[in-house]
Order: structure tokens, then sequence, then C-alpha cells
């Protein structure tokens, strides 16, 4: 005799033994639950962000007073890589926007 002949018979009701469709429904809307769960939590890594464009990002500082406008080009171009010139303060603003625009094509990002 094996094991699974020794075993008693269920003891539920056959009813509650089969399937029915109301159980097939049930599961497929857990499983639809839980993949807009899942979509949910996973969405944010999935969208693909742009690339700043430089020329978006030049003409945001425009409107800055020429003190804010330095310092945000600075900013910019040490973010870049590129090096701020010398005698950065000794005279007038020197136009920062040749450097950055060198900078961007030897990285290309931000």
């Amino acid at each position: 005799m094996t094991l699974l002949s020794q075993l008693h018979p269920p003891r539920l009701p056959a009813d509650f033994a089969a399937l029915h469709w109301p159980e097939v429904a049930a599961a497929l809307a857990l499983g639809a639950l839980l993949a807009l769960i899942v979509h949910a939590a996973i969405r944010p890594a999935l969208v693909r962000r742009p690339k700043p464009r430089l020329d978006d990002l030049l003409a945001a500082m425009d409107p800055l007073p020429p003190d804010s406008r330095l310092i945000e080009e600075l900013r910019l171009l040490r973010r870049l890589g590129g090096t701020a010139p010398d005698g950065l303060y000794a005279g007038p603003p020197p136009d920062l926007r040749p450097l950055i625009r060198a900078a961007w094509k030897g990285r290309g990002d931000v």
C-alpha cells in the first residue's frame, strides 16, 4: 500500500474542490492588481528622461541679473569639467559661453 492510498479523502464538499468561474475571475483580478502594483513601482525607473540641451540651459540664465548669471555660468562650466579663466574678477565679467560650448562639445551632457 502506498502512502497516497492511505490518506483520507478530502473533507471538503465536491463543489469546493472543483475550480469554477468565480475562482478563475478572482485569480485573474488579483493577478491584474498585482501587475498594476508592480508596474506603478517600477515605472519611475522606466521613464525616459530627455537630455538637457545647451541652448535651453543658457537661455534659462538670460533673465538673471549679471552677477547671478556669471555664477550660474561658472557652475555649469564646472559641471562640464571646464575651468574658469584667469582674472575673472579683475574687470568686467567675461563671456563664458564660448568656454561652456567648448566644454559641452567635449563632454556632451550635464
